[in-house]
């Protein structure tokens, strides 16, 4: 039996040595992460239409000239160059990584609050505060005070974890260990990444670039 994690293809690649990460196939399969918040509630349609707004940024600075933009980190490296020179692009790359990894990062922590809750044996069915807790340390402190009130009426659409497990298994009967197992795995992976575009970040002071 099958479940959203243990189908989630292209799966993210190990990360180079040199910290460069490709990226068409991040983009790649961070577009298949999107389907992930249909599994949490209809009310998450702004969130993830904002993640697919800064895929599509990203992916459509990349089709201009894929051998110049192979990796992450030639995208940033591009913008820089033209904040050097005193220009800047139409459409901001930094800007546009910077807030998909944010929201990418509310998933991971997300995930995490409820695989540790199940690893303790709580099994809590009320989900409501592991999404608040991953929203604190993800993207309120960037959200504006209407933002966030759009965020505090999604959080209360969060369904309970039983209904949970059963949309991330298709309506099928969940096998849960399976599925924490797979969730794991996925948290993980995603997490390597973002750490990796984190100490890019913390590495030249964008955090505190935003358009």
């Amino acid at each position: 039996m099958s479940n959203f994690f243990a189908k989630f293809t292209p799966r993210y690649c190990d990360v180079p040595e040199d910290k460069r990460i490709k990226t068409l196939t991040f983009l790649e399969s961070t577009r298949k992460v999107v389907p992930f918040f249909d599994l949490l509630s209809s009310a998450f349609k702004p969130v993830k239409s904002d993640i697919n707004g800064n895929i599509t940024k990203l992916q459509a600075q990349f089709d201009k000239d894929p051998s110049s933009y192979d990796t992450l980190s030639d995208l940033i490296e591009w913008e820089l160059d033209l904040i050097q020179k005193k220009s800047s692009p139409k459409v901001s790359v930094i800007d546009a990584l910077l807030w998909l990894k944010r929201g990418l990062q509310f998933i991971v922590i997300f995930l995490e609050e409820v695989s540790t809750d199940h690893r303790l044996g709580k099994q809590s069915e009320n989900m409501s505060p592991h999404c608040n807790a991953a929203y604190d340390r993800s993207l309120k402190a960037h959200h504006n005070w209407m933002a966030q009130k759009l965020v505090q009426l999604c959080m209360k659409a969060v369904p309970w974890r039983k209904d949970f497990l059963l949309a991330l298994s298709y309506d099928a009967e969940p096998e849960v260990e399976i599925i924490f197992t797979d969730m794991d795995r996925f948290a993980t992976e995603l997490k390597t990444q973002l750490d990796v575009i984190t100490a890019l970040y913390n590495s030249q002071n964008l955090e505190v670039y935003q358009r």
